[in-house]
C-alpha cells in the first residue's frame, strides 16, 4: 500500500514538473561586484521574475554582501549596524533583512517594481524582460 502511494505521489510530482505546472515564469538573474582589496567589497544580486512569455515583471529580488577590509578593526565592525544597509536603500526596498557574520554583512529583500527606474535610469514604467537586461548590462551588470 505505502509503495502504490509513493509510486503515485512520483508520478504526479514528474507529471506536474513536466508539463510546466510549476513553473513560475522566466528569471533574470544579474549580478555585479565592485570594490578594491583595501575598500568595503560589494557583491550583488538581483533576480528578476516575469511572466513565461518575459512580457510583465513580476517580482524583483535582491541580495547583497558587503565584505569588510582587513584595515577595519573589529572594534569598527561592532558600531557598523546591519539595519544601517536597509536604510541605505530607503524608499526603494519592499522588504529588507540584513545579518552580520564576521566581517561580511548580507542584505535581502524585495525591490517594489515601480522603483526600478530610481535604480535603473533607462527605465520607464515597466521592463519587458530583454529591457531589463538591457538596463541592467548598461549599469554593469552581468546577466543570463
Amino acid at each position: 500500500m505505502k509503495k502504490g502511494i509513493l509510486k503515485v505521489g512520483i508520478l504526479g510530482c514528474g507529471l506536474f514538473l513536466l508539463t510546466g505546472c510549476g513553473n513560475n515564469g522566466k528569471v533574470l538573474t544579474c549580478t555585479a561586484s565592485e570594490g578594491e582589496d583595501d575598500t568595503f567589497q560589494s557583491h550583488m544580486t538581483l533576480n528578476f521574475t516575469f511572466n513565461t512569455d518575459g512580457t510583465e515583471l513580476q517580482k524583483v529580488d535582491l541580495t547583497a554582501k558587503l565584505d569588510a577590509p582587513s584595515s577595519v578593526t573589529e572594534d569598527e565592525l561592532k558600531e557598523l549596524d546591519a539595519d544601517d544597509l536597509c536604510d541605505s536603500f530607503e524608499g526603494q526596498l519592499a522588504t529588507c533583512n540584513a545579518s552580520r557574520n564576521g566581517r561580511t554583512f548580507t542584505l535581502t529583500g524585495s525591490i517594489a517594481t515601480d522603483n526600478l527606474s530610481d535604480m535603473f535610469s533607462d527605465l520607464e514604467g515597466t521592463p519587458t524582460y530583454n529591457e531589463m537586461k538591457e538596463a541592467a548590462e548598461d549599469e554593469g551588470f552581468t546577466c543570463k
